[in-house]
Formats: C-alpha cells, sequence, structure tokens
C-alpha cells in the first residue's frame, strides 16, 4: 500500500508491504501482485488507446505490495485458490505513472524541483 510518512517537519510518501508493514526500502525488493482474469494478456498502458471507454467499462481488482520471496509467497498463499499476476514493483510503478499522463520530463522537473 502506500501511505504518507511524516518525520522531522517534512511528508514522505513510501510503499509499505501489505503482509509485513514494512517499508518496501527499494524496487528491486517488491513486487506488485492482484488478482486477474484468466484472460489476461499483459499490463496495458493506457496512453496505448485514444480513451479508456473505447474498450468498455474496466474490471477494477486491488493490487497487494508486498516484498518479494516470504511475504510473496505467504500472500500467494491467501490467494491460492484465485488466479493472480505479479510483476516487479518498479514496472508497477512505471505504468502508475504513465497512465497518469507523467512524463520523464515531469519526474525529472519534480527531482529538480521537489517542492
Amino acid at each position: 500500500m502506500i501511505k504518507i510518512f511524516h518525520l522531522a517537519g517534512r511528508y514522505a510518501p513510501v510503499v509499505v508491504c501489505d503482509i509485513c508493514s514494512k517499508r518496501i526500502e527499494r524496487a528491486e525488493q517488491g513486487v506488485a501482485i492482484s488478482p486477474v482474469p484468466s484472460t489476461d494478456t499483459g499490463v496495458l498502458n493506457l496512453d496505448d488507446l485514444a480513451t479508456l471507454s473505447e474498450i468498455g467499462d474496466p474490471e477494477e481488482f486491488e493490487v497487494f505490495h508486498v516484498h518479494k520471496d516470504q511475504c510473496t509467497t505467504l500472500l500467494e498463499q491467501r490467494l491460492q485458490h484465485t488466479a493472480h499476476g505479479s510483476y516487479g514493483l518498479d514496472e508497477h510503478l512505471y505504468y502508475i505513472a504513465g497512465n497518469l499522463g507523467l512524463t520523464l520530463n515531469d519526474l525529472r522537473r519534480v527531482e529538480d524541483d521537489p517542492e
């Protein structure tokens, strides 16, 4: 899950593991896992479409952010009777940024001037 930490008068958006409730400190330490329909064919970047309405109303699924290895195993045990898919947290956040219309230039602008 995404949370906001407040420390020393500043805020820090972070990703917290949905299993152990500890912060996922580096993208390569985590994965995004969600139930998927059996007809799943991959990740959709909304930039590939003129409008979302062209493909109809989307199904919605909860996404879990978890640490790789032990936390992933525990979540997969909970989802054992549900088809689910996973991919790296880095890729997941990339698609979130893209589906929000953010470009690399937008991200660089935030990095250069975070206030």
